[in-house]
């Protein structure tokens, strides 16, 4: 009888041995996840979801790695970050400061005015496509706008010689796919009242870009 009292009081105190462990692991992996999101969300312009599962499944890696005896990577964190996406809803109509509103709101962009300034040089004003799209946390506000409209970034060259006016300016450019409509061109430069304001050399300009812009750039 003496032996299994005994063994029932070993019992005992293994199990609160056991549970006294399980509280401890559980607050310093919550210590940890705590750490860890806050890490995740300095080096961040977006929102973070970094879960307890999140934390669990990186211990896990660091601790094969270690065991391995592998350096922990430094860049876990920031895959952490570029799989962590952010919805942008873009509503039918919506109008530039609309749409300023909601990527301030997501935290994608930190400047209103820069926003629409760099929107307007560009002439996107109205390119703005309704719908939802998910953005990478960490986006720059450039790469956010040609996907919001469907544009894409290209570099062009343009050779100017003595004797091109407006219209030989424009068909150039429409030649090089740069414009779509050499009258809508040409009646921009007539309200410039830069018709023969074209000064000989070779541009180097980035698409897209608004056409007074580009006529200001061609007529320095």
């Amino acid at each position: 009888m003496k032996f299994f009292y005994g063994l029932i009081d070993f019992t005992f105190k293994l199990f609160r041995f056991l549970l006294v462990v399980l509280i401890i692991g559980l607050l310093f992996m919550i210590i940890k996840w705590k750490s860890d999101t806050l890490y995740l969300e300095s080096v961040s312009d977006g929102e973070i979801e970094f879960t307890m599962i999140d934390e669990l499944e990186k211990t896990k890696k660091d601790f094969i790695a270690y065991y391995k005896k592998e350096d922990t990577p430094k860049t876990s964190e920031l895959e952490v970050i570029e799989q962590s996406y952010i919805t942008v809803r873009i509503p039918q109509d919506a109008s530039i400061d609309e749409i300023a509103d909601e990527l301030l709101k997501k935290k994608l962009m930190t400047d209103r005015e820069a926003f629409k300034l760099m929107v307007y040089n560009m002439g996107l004003d109205n390119k703005f496509a309704p719908g939802s799209y998910e953005i990478a946390g960490g986006t720059k506000i450039l790469d956010t706008v040609l996907k919001l409209t469907g544009e894409k970034q290209e570099v062009h060259t343009i050779t100017i010689v003595d004797g091109d006016d407006g219209y030989s300016v424009a068909t150039k450019l429409k030649e090089m796919g740069v414009i779509e409509s050499v009258d809508t061109l040409i009646n921009k430069i007539g309200e410039m009242k830069l018709y023969y304001s074209f000064k000989p050399g070779e541009y180097e300009f980035t698409t897209p870009i608004r056409n007074s812009k580009l006529i200001e750039l061609l007529t320095k």
